[in-house]
């Protein structure tokens, strides 16, 4: 028995037996992992892509091909969306699904947990498995690798608010819009400005929040402001995680009188603590939040518009011409705008002395 590397001396194309061999797990274990298949455990998925990795494997697309051609439905796309519990992504997915299905397509919904994991599995196992027509990335940023295997394999891509994307895209000016929203602030007084972002390490690493938490930092250094970091909070993109950080700011010896939070979610959460710390908003502190949620008007939530739904129908046009091979515009644009409610006012007076 030979202990050399079997990557160096094998001559035969490596199987799905060989990783199942050296991950001390069954042939079937290893196919679910690889193709983002139920019924494994992260750590066994985790393990089985960490074996196939060293072991130089890669799966034959050929055969994955015929073999999805057994059971493929014809006209299939594929969208990719971080989390489907989120507003966000819920009402994009749908505008994806309701213009696709107008035109003839079928949509299947892939959701990402962890980005390393998720790009195996995405790139070298399910979509070779579900032989898709096309493919719509929603804030999945999509690296190097990623838009090389897509033009590699003639895979239709569309990424949606994915600033650094070269593949077709629609999107919003994210830095601009921040910016915008950050200036509303600035011009009503307000000095000591708080940010509630995603996560200050987001393992997805979403472009968007990227440049809005530099936008932010930008637009007070502009205006001969400091950014505070102790004011720089994530929250999960969710009502509860804003709802902590507005806490954690209200707890610090200089609280905020303004906060700014990237998505509409954080930002009622942050009103809600605000308010039940007994304070008024906005006399005594304002919030911006951004998307213009469906709940935002009924709340009176002052907030960055984006036309969540237009991205989603854009995006599925887009994708549609590119499968019929007709003209399309490389990078699509999509307007923002700050929409004025309650929840924003002048800096309280007793406040702007003592803010800087």
């Amino acid at each position: 028995m030979t202990n050399e590397n079997p990557k160096r001396t094998r001559t035969r194309r490596l199987t799905m037996d060989d990783i199942a061999a050296a991950a001390g797990v069954s042939n079937a274990t290893v196919s679910r992992a690889l193709n983002g298949l139920p019924n494994v455990t992260p750590a066994t998925r985790d393990r089985v892509i960490a074996v196939a990795r060293d072991l130089g494997y890669r799966p034959d697309h050929k055969a994955s091909r015929l073999a999805a051609t057994r059971r493929r439905r014809e006209g299939t796309v594929g969208v990719v969306v971080p989390v489907l519990d989120q507003w966000f992504y819920g009402k994009i997915a749908a505008a994806i699904e309701e213009t696709l299905a107008g035109v003839g397509y079928e949509v299947i919904r892939y959701t990402l947990a962890s980005l390393p994991t998720a790009r195996e599995q995405l790139f070298e196992g399910v979509l070779a498995i579900d032989s898709i027509d096309g493919l719509i990335a929603v804030s999945f940023p999509l690296l190097g690798d990623d838009e090389a295997y897509a033009r590699r394999s003639g895979l239709p891509v569309v990424t949606v608010n994915s600033p650094e994307s070269t593949l077709p895209s629609v999107r919003i000016d994210d830095r601009a819009a921040s910016t915008m929203a950050v200036q509303h602030l600035i011009n009503m007084g307000h000095q000591r400005i708080g940010l509630i972002t995603s996560l200050l390490d987001d393992p997805m690493e979403f472009g968007q929040t990227v440049v809005r938490t530099e936008a932010f930092g930008a637009t007070l250094k502009a205006s001969g402001l400091d950014v505070d970091e102790c004011l720089i909070l994530p929250g999960n993109q969710t009502a509860a995680g804003g709802a902590d950080a507005m806490a954690m700011m209200l707890a610090t010896t200089n609280p905020p009188t303004a906060v700014f939070a990237i998505s509409d979610e954080m930002a009622i959460g942050a009103v809600h603590t605000a308010r039940a710390a007994g304070l008024v908003v906005p006399d005594d502190i304002s919030v911006v939040g951004f998307d213009d949620h469906d709940l935002a008007p009924y709340l009176d939530l002052t907030t960055v518009r984006q036309d969540v739904t237009g991205l989603g129908i854009e995006a599925a046009t887009k994708l549609a011409h590119i499968i019929r091979n007709e003209p399309i515009e490389a990078c699509t644009i999509l307007p923002t705008q700050l929409v004025l409610r309650g929840t924003t006012a002048k800096a309280p007076a007793s406040r702007i002395a003592t803010a800087v």
